[in-house]
């Protein structure tokens, strides 16, 4: 049998699990990394094979560790069923910490960046609706990845919220279209926003809506969509890689970042973000970007738009998108560098 990793107090790490990848950092308290590894997560039959693999190639264990991971968490038996990976089995706090002699923090992955938002340096944000901000004030992250992802911190605290039952007013025809087509896909009187944004899924089901209108993607998009799902991968960087010259695919991205547009607006008023809402793309980075222009997506003008309620309330919040590409890491870092 292999020889076990020593544990050591010095050091740190996080992991950030994915249904798509799964990272593993080790650091010293300092936060100078002294391993990174990012794993494919169909790969591995459980978050403790990668955990394994990266210890034994990392030659320690550090002793705190934070674990940024997706799905419904007890946290009084400490376990939680991976909502990204269900084959994984269920992860066991306490049997980890026993069996690698770590202390850990279990939270939803969007804390990850959360954690570190509100410190991102200037050149990684781009305003995209101005407003008053608070620096000791509330940062609220939203994701978009494999799960429509939202956490807040404040005070040195984090907290992932659920706002994924939530329903989304649609303004234009393709909008209520694709919510009628989700409500009947999902068996509900209506589609909740995560049944359209919720990543891979939303995307799938946007392609699959577009399919039983009779509309079809151009070849070399349905070829990238094809390999995706032979993969069993998300099909939304594929849709975002072709939007702007598919007219398929731009349809798509053109009616979610309405209803996306929709949904930070009610967000913006029911979580008060005074330190500013940061849009992160988490694994799809580009869906992000594309919602963010103007010339492609109808996202921002949801923002101010009249139809809508709460248009005093958004007008002093500020909306950022963070192209951080180390938010997760950093955020983990410092989660597991609090763990007491």
């Amino acid at each position: 049998m292999p020889i076990m990793p020593r544990v050591s107090q010095a050091h740190i790490g996080m992991v950030d699990a994915g249904g798509t990848h799964t990272r593993v950092v080790v650091a010293t308290e300092s936060g100078r990394e002294v391993y990174a590894e990012v794993f494919a997560s169909h790969e591995y039959a459980g978050l403790d094979e990668v955990l394994t693999t990266a210890f034994e190639a990392a030659g320690v264990v550090p002793g705190r560790m934070a674990f940024g991971l997706a799905g419904p968490y007890n946290s009084e038996r400490g376990r939680l069923r991976f909502g990204n990976r269900p084959e994984w089995p269920d992860f066991d706090l306490a049997a980890t910490e026993q069996r690698w002699g770590c202390r850990g923090r279990v939270c939803n992955d969007v804390e990850l960046q959360a954690a570190a938002a509100a410190a991102t340096a200037p050149e990684h944000l781009v305003t995209l609706k101005p407003g008053r901000l608070w620096p000791a004030g509330r940062t609220v992250v939203l994701t978009l990845s494999t799960g429509l992802g939202v956490a807040l911190a404040e005070a040195g605290h984090t907290i992932a919220t659920e706002f994924g039952s939530e329903g989304v007013v649609p303004l234009t025809d393709d909008e209520a279209d694709l919510a009628r087509f989700v409500a009947a896909d999902g068996g509900t009187p209506y589609a909740p926003i995560g049944g359209i944004l919720d990543g891979g899924s939303g995307f799938g089901r946007a392609h699959a809506w577009l399919l039983a209108r009779g509309e079809h993607p151009a070849a070399a998009t349905r070829a990238q969509l094809d390999k995706l799902r032979a993969a069993g991968a998300d099909p939304g960087p594929a849709i975002t890689a072709a939007a702007a010259h598919d007219p398929f695919a731009g349809r798509i991205m053109r009616t979610m970042g309405g209803l996306y547009g929709t949904y930070l607006r009610q967000l913006m008023n029911a979580l008060q973000p005074t330190a500013g809402l940061h849009l992160v793309g988490a694994v799809n980075q580009a869906a992000a970007e594309f919602w963010a222009d103007p010339a492609h997506s109808p996202l921002l003008e949801r923002l101010t738009d009249p139809r809508l309620d709460y248009a005093d309330e958004v007008a002093g919040f500020t909306l950022i998108l963070n192209r951080d590409p180390q938010l997760a890491r950093r955020g983990g870092l410092a989660l597991a560098r609090s763990i007491t």
